[in-house]
């Protein structure tokens, strides 16, 4: 039975200039130059709408209103339906003897303008290689105001007795004129630090005494001048300790531990200031309890999309706690510090009309799009499934945020097995793992969430392929429905066969108006995530931070 042909498959195209006019283009309006043709667009895994083009029979030394860069264009169905929202990224104009002077309008996703500026943002950073000892000048004046730099400074697991990583002060000569002190700082660069966070530790020496003191504080410089704030002094006591920014320009976090005392000669003392804990200004509510707190993924996802915010939140909640997560030393645009937190849910990424991030799990349950392979218009291309694609375990190997580096196995953690009686690898009784890498510095909870998110990708039933259906395509319910509406991260269902009907994801779309068929690509190899993992590796060798 013939596929129906209403509504028609003719797409306008909408111009909206920055100032907000609004041109429409219609293959029906009776000027020539207003005729768009060619359109062609793009939807792809992980940025939602991808590129567009059309062509304009237009004189090319003219400048036009409706055609300028960075303008918002759409391509709209006849319903009012909206196939695809981009941005002008360039205008290539062509004039040759044998046809007419053509503009060609070349567009790209919106997904694109998260890419488009650094951002240095702080939300937690608990990594002591950002603990430094005090400044030259900083020194000078502790030294003026009576005050010895004695203590020396380390950072790590320390031993005798520590409980925690931290940030140590080792005591061990005094000298009755001067006050000894050790003093250490973590500078955040250009973000404003919004508190810091640790427990006190005496880790050795003798009993407390009120001639020893402790202090945490935030200054905006690193002399500790105007401006600067001091939580009370806890005289060497131990427990949590913390202070909060009273004003912005917040730029540098310290501990100092000093003994006030006239003591003459040597003796052993360790303070720590353990699990340090600095905060950016960012007003997202602390989940999970110190000091193991941290903020929920979303929850950090739509503080990044605030840095670009022509972009509106529109996901789903993933209350996932992530206790690390700094870009104040490594500037990054908020697409790929989305996309690396993204590595520990493997969520799907779209920005779609209206300018609206998705963030959701794909849903392979339901089938959105349903063909047969003996449907008039529709060719087929199985890439079949294969071996490699298949494991029941997943080896993670991590460093912390103190240098040490760690190798977690499915031997000893269930979260990175897949125990699924259906794994041809359990049915075979073999031990089929994958090896990955955390390409950043986290802690044990966050790299066996990186490992079942990998692990669970990995394992996710792929049946690649590729099809192009001309025309009309029919929905789950089975009702005919223009091509173009076809997305990714949507499903395809093939019906012909009930093994095949089980729901593909789509990974790529592409419509092509000329020839009135859609292209849908399913789970191709190579997988979005290992890409990710690949950028953000030789990312991190960049700066030197791996």
């Amino acid at each position: 039975m013939a596929s129906p042909r209403k509504p028609p498959l003719e797409l306008d195209v909408e111009a909206e200039t920055a100032e907000g006019t609004v041109f429409r283009l219609s293959a029906n309006d009776p000027k020539a130059q207003n005729r768009p043709s060619g359109i062609s667009f793009t939807t792809q895994r992980g940025d939602g709408f991808g590129t567009g083009s059309f062509t304009l029979s237009r004189e090319i030394f003219k400048d036009y209103p409706d055609l300028n860069l960075m303008d918002t264009v759409r391509f709209v169905g006849r319903q009012g339906d909206i196939a695809y929202e981009g941005r002008v990224l360039s205008l290539p104009r062509d004039k040759n003897q044998s046809g007419p002077e053509t503009i060609t309008v070349n567009l790209v996703g919106w997904m694109t303008y998260l890419k488009g500026r650094p951002m240095n943002a702080l939300i937690i950073d608990r990594r002591l290689n950002g603990w430094q000892e005090a400044s030259t000048q900083r020194t000078a004046n502790l030294l003026s105001a009576s005050y010895r730099l004695e203590a020396s400074m380390s950072i790590g697991w320390q031993a005798a007795g520590a409980k925690g990583p931290g940030v140590l002060f080792s005591f061990t000569t005094f000298d009755g004129t001067y006050k000894e002190i050790g003093s250490a700082w973590f500078y955040a660069g250009g973000a404003d630090i919004g508190a810091i966070f640790g427990v006190h530790e005496r880790l050795e020496g003798g009993a407390e005494s009120a001639l020893w003191h402790g202090y945490v504080g935030l200054s905006p410089d690193d002399l500790g001048g105007t401006g600067t704030v001091i939580t009370a002094d806890f005289h060497n006591g131990n427990g949590p300790v913390g202070v909060g920014a009273t004003a912005a320009g917040q730029k540098y976090a310290f501990y100092e531990s000093a003994y006030e005392g006239e003591f003459v000669g040597t003796s052993r003392v360790l303070n720590s200031l353990q699990y340090p804990r600095v905060v950016g200004i960012h007003g997202l509510t602390i989940r999970g309890t110190a000091p193991a707190e941290g903020y929920y993924l979303t929850d950090i996802i739509q503080y990044l999309l605030t840095f670009r915010p022509k972009i509106q939140w529109a996901g789903e909640t993933n209350s996932f706690v992530v206790e690390q997560a700094t870009w104040h030393d490594s500037p990054s645009n908020p697409y790929d510090a989305i996309q690396q937190l993204n590595n520990l849910v493997l969520w799907e990424t779209n920005v779609w009309e209206d300018r609206k991030f998705y963030f959701e799990p794909a849903d392979l349950t339901k089938t959105d799009w349903q063909i047969k392979t003996t449907d008039p218009g529709v060719s087929v291309n199985f890439q079949g499934d294969s071996i490699e694609s298949t494991a029941n375990g997943c080896v993670v190997t991590y460093s912390d945020f103190f240098g040490h580096t760690y190798r977690l196995e499915p031997t000893n953690y269930a979260e990175l097995r897949d125990e699924n009686d259906n794994n041809p690898a359990n049915r075979h009784g073999e031990e089929n793992w994958i090896e990955k890498q955390v390409p950043w510095p986290c802690l044990e909870a966050e790299a066996l969430q990186f490992g079942r998110a990998q692990l669970g990708e990995y394992n996710r039933p792929k049946r690649p392929g590729s099809f192009t259906i001309k025309g009309y395509i029919k929905d789950g319910a089975g009702h005919y429905q223009q091509g173009w509406q076809v997305r990714n991260s949507q499903t395809l269902g093939v019906m012909d066969h009930p093994l095949e009907s089980e729901p593909r994801l789509i990974t790529a779309t592409s419509w092509d108006e000329e020839s009135e068929s859609v292209t849908i690509t399913t789970d191709a190899p190579p997988q979005t995530i290992d890409a990710i993992v690949a950028r953000n590796e030789l990312a991190l060798q960049a700066r030197n931070l791996s």
